[in-house]
């Protein structure tokens, strides 16, 4: 009876392709995980990611899971779940790497695809996809990953409410960030929202301060 609740236990416990604490990584047909999930913290993401490590840092960032697929035509795709402390954080990360002027796509929280590459923000976590060898199937299989993800993270899926606070006159498309400390280089101004303005009065750039970790803005 003892080797058999052991037996049980073990079954219960280990579910492939899932990690307790992260985002599920899907079972996708004609693909298989290629190597074991690696996990980083904030003392070991250096390891993964050495020159960037310290912009994730700044942006509360507390837990990478990285995945990565084979398909038999030696093709692979690798996915990276980012998690941070609260939604704002994620989308500061993300604000401060998309591109401007990609091609989005109603994926998670205005995710952007380009060749290789397919990132989005979906509730505290930063999801990055990157594929290799995957030829004319590129931007499909990349998109197939992404919604994947984005269905199974069980999280929210917009943009922080704050963003809405700005003014649409003038304000150049995608341009709002969230500075997660040191506003300016300021520590007493803690956070803040930011947007780019272009208007006949010239260039100028807007900002929300906010309370950190609550949703609502000063």
């Amino acid at each position: 009876m003892r080797v058999m609740a052991m037996v049980v236990g073990i079954l219960l416990t280990w579910v492939p392709g899932s990690i307790a604490a992260g985002l599920p990584f899907p079972e996708i047909a004609g693909w298989k995980y290629s190597a074991e999930i690696q996990t980083f913290i904030p003392k070991t993401l250096y390891e993964y990611i050495n020159g960037a490590a310290d912009l994730y840092l700044a942006s509360d960032f507390e837990e990478l899971q990285v995945a990565e697929y084979g398909n038999e035509k030696k093709a692979s795709i690798i996915v990276e779940a980012y998690r941070h402390r609260t939604e704002e954080d994620a989308f500061g990360i993300y604000s401060q790497e998309r591109l401007p002027d990609g091609n989005y796509l109603s994926i998670g929280a205005k995710g952007y695809i380009d060749r290789h590459i397919l990132n989005f923000v979906t509730g505290r976590y930063y999801v990055k996809i990157n594929s290799f060898n995957t030829g004319a199937e590129d931007l499909e299989v990349l998109q197939l990953f992404a919604k994947k993800m984005a269905e199974g993270s069980g999280e929210r899926g917009g943009l922080p409410a704050i963003l809405s606070a700005f003014p649409a006159e003038g304000k150049k498309g995608r341009s709002e960030k969230y500075i997660t400390r040191n506003f300016l280089g300021y520590p007493f101004l803690h956070s803040a929202f930011t947007a780019d303005y272009e208007t006949a009065g010239g260039k100028f750039k807007l900002f929300l301060r906010s309370k950190r970790g609550n949703k609502f803005r000063e």
